[in-house]
């Protein structure tokens, strides 16, 4: 199993309005998704999940945006599912069961982790523990998919109940339809 704990990236932009990381954090993605494949009008971005790294009720998240040692929100660098795009697929592979939580959904954010959309990618009687066993497939059926996305939103798995092992590989296949 990995450990998929995120470690916040101090950021910063040079005079040139250019982001500016140190050595130590190129390339650090903790949980965030990252595009995987672009053609055309199609985009696929994927992300790994460890469910017991999300804590009691956590999600994804990748920046403690009040500076209180909690992550709460997204940072800049983060994918995000632009407005116009449509969420065409969803399959969330269980890599290591589940164990410990209630059930995991994949939902959309604003930046400051403010709740969009619930369930709205995959639910969470979708999410259920008993349906993430190792190996598991589960197609997302929430209210986006099919769906015009009308404001850029950040996706990320919202664990309920408190997971102590699992780890999700979470594809998403999007559409420009601008």
């Amino acid at each position: 199993m990995s450990s998929n704990k995120p470690n916040p990236v101090k950021l910063w932009k040079n005079a040139d309005g250019l982001l500016v990381r140190f050595n130590g954090e190129q390339g650090k993605h903790a949980w965030n998704f990252a595009v995987t494949s672009e053609n055309g009008k199609i985009m696929e971005a994927s992300a790994t999940i460890n469910l017991a790294a999300l804590g009691a009720a956590g999600a994804s998240f990748t920046s403690d945006n009040d500076n209180n040692d909690v992550l709460d929100g997204f940072q800049e660098k983060d994918f995000v599912i632009p407005a116009g795009y449509v969420v065409e697929e969803v399959r969330v592979i269980v890599t290591e069961a589940g164990a410990g939580g209630t059930s995991i959904a994949l939902q959309t954010y604003a930046a400051d982790g403010t709740l969009v959309t619930a369930n709205g990618i995959v639910t969470a009687t979708q999410g259920a523990v008993a349906n993430l066993t190792a190996n598991a497939v589960i197609v997302g059926t929430g209210s986006l998919v099919g769906t015009r996305i009308a404001t850029a939103v950040f996706p990320a798995i919202k664990a309920l109940g408190t997971f102590t092992a699992g780890e999700v590989e979470v594809q998403l296949r999007l559409r420009d339809a601008r």
